[in-house]
């Protein structure tokens, strides 16, 4: 067992390409997978800040179930109830303001600006004439009025419900709270009579905002107030909900678990054949071994130690690679972010431990199957060389179908499902385009070496032909 081990050690320092070719596979199959999966945490501090921008502390909305029918909340109709630390009313409504022939949309918010101060607390820039917000007054953004190139006390004319309206600019706010996601379109902040008069609403809201105390089991809660408001045409949902945030993650994490599932697939189509490759050259080796005591276990498990000792090296470099990834990640999406907020690392040790894991199983198991097949020759093949790989005509012709069936399959079928549906089958799709490939180019080889075979002859003369005859059925 000595001269075995010894012999797999100096096999891997002696092959330094192959054993670089799996290693590579292997370690880029690990970074990318870890950073794929730890970039969901990463973002989700960054997704929460964004998303309850407009709610501050509040968790609970009210709003009416058809605003046609029911357009309008009022504060009163909410119930005290000890659950509850503060009630606020709001207007969120569209408006656009032209600059040079362009229209830059704008979301208007309208609050009291007592309850405002205390659910979504803003810092001013600069202000003037802010104490009585009353009017056709406005607060825009820092950003906004550097673009645009607006101050103090100028005017900013807003088209609402193609209506012009002149609003007094009384206040620049910075870029946070209320004004910190302008990615979509530009934030203002008006008086909500001013609103109330627009819309004529009649003092009431088009939704109520409710932060209820700490400890509060929030959907629960809003079952209840669902349940209460339900025959006032109101629907009441979690401000912020998980389904919100893992929906945003799930746009940014998805397509970088695809790339490193497709990336997992190469490594173990690279592994799988350079193993085969290893096993064909060491059967007259292992032979040996055999005829002087060693058994077909002795064989299998060093092989198989090889390819965990590959899987080993694989995950320790794979491990750092893949956080200097998701920091490069981090680093580009962050120079992207409307409000310049830095998106923090979050690798948590589980994500470390089954990256760790994923480099062992992708080696084993891509190894696997050559080593279990070489084990299994009889003695006497092994010895006088005698193994010879057979595939048949037929099975290779069903193979071949298959591929071609599986890439016309894989392109249409994302045109005919759901647009709901189109992220996880599109990745799918992807997947089953890799496999297919794997059935299919053995027979563009061939068609592409039976065109060259003239061209090759005329250029190189008898040995371009025979080298691409070599070619042709490898």
């Amino acid at each position: 067992m000595q001269i075995i081990l010894k012999f797999l050690i100096r096999n891997i320092k002696e092959k330094k390409f192959r054993t670089f070719l799996i290693l590579m596979a292997i370690t880029l199959s690990t970074a990318l997978f870890l950073s794929s999966n730890a970039i969901s945490n990463s973002f989700t501090k960054t997704i929460l800040i964004q998303l309850k921008s407009s709610y501050g502390s509040a968790n609970v909305v009210v709003e009416p179930e058809n605003a046609l029918k029911t357009p309008w909340v009022s504060e009163s109709i909410i119930k005290e109830d000890s659950r509850i630390k503060r009630v606020m009313g709001v207007h969120m409504l569209g408006g656009s303001y032209e600059f040079n022939d362009e229209n830059i949309s704008f979301s208007l918010f309208a609050a009291d600006m007592d309850k405002l101060k205390e659910i979504n607390s803003f810092e001013f820039l600069e202000s003037r004439d802010y104490e009585t917000f009353r009017g056709k007054k406005i607060v825009i953004s820092e950003n906004f009025a550097k673009e645009y190139n607006f101050n103090l006390g100028d005017t900013l004319p807003l088209k609402i419900k193609n209506i012009s309206y002149k609003f007094r600019i009384v206040a620049i706010a910075k870029t946070n709270a209320l004004f910190g996601d302008e990615s979509q379109r530009k934030m203002a902040l008006v008086p909500k009579r001013s609103l109330d008069e627009i819309l004529a609403s009649g003092g009431k809201s088009s939704s109520v905002y409710i932060e209820t105390e700490v400890g509060v089991d929030v959907p629960k809660f809003v079952e209840e107030m669902e349940s209460e408001l339900k025959r006032y045409d109101l629907k009441v949902r979690e401000a912020v909900s998980p389904v919100d945030i893992a929906q945003r993650t799930s746009n940014i994490s998805i397509p970088f678990l695809m790339i490193s599932i497709l990336v997992v697939i190469m490594s173990i189509f690279i592994i799988y054949t350079s193993f085969k490759v290893i096993t064909i050259e060491r059967l007259p080796i292992l032979g040996t071994f055999r005829s002087v005591g060693a058994t077909s276990k002795n064989t299998r498990n060093v092989l198989l130690l090889e390819s965990a000792i590959y899987g080993a090296l694989g995950g320790f470099t794979g491990i750092p690679l893949g956080i200097i990834v998701l920091s490069i990640i981090l680093k580009v999406f962050s120079s992207f972010n409307p409000r310049g907020m830095k998106i923090d690392m979050d690798i948590t040790l589980s994500n470390v431990l089954i990256s760790f894991s994923l480099a062992f199983i992708i080696s084993m198991i891509s190894a696997f199957i050559p080593i279990y097949k070489a084990s299994k020759l009889p003695l006497k093949d092994l010895v006088l060389g005698t193994v010879e790989i057979k595939t048949s005509n037929r099975k290779k012709n069903k193979r071949l179908l298959a591929g071609f069936g599986i890439i016309l399959i894989s392109v249409l079928l994302p045109f005919l499902v759901p647009v709901n549906m189109v992220v996880p089958i599109g990745g799918l799709c992807i997947l089953l385009l890799v496999s297919a490939m794997l059935y299919s180019t053995p027979l563009f080889v061939k068609l592409i070496t039976i065109l060259l075979e003239g061209l090759y002859f005329r250029l190189l003369g008898n040995e371009g032909f025979i080298a691409v005859k070599n070619i042709k059925n490898n």
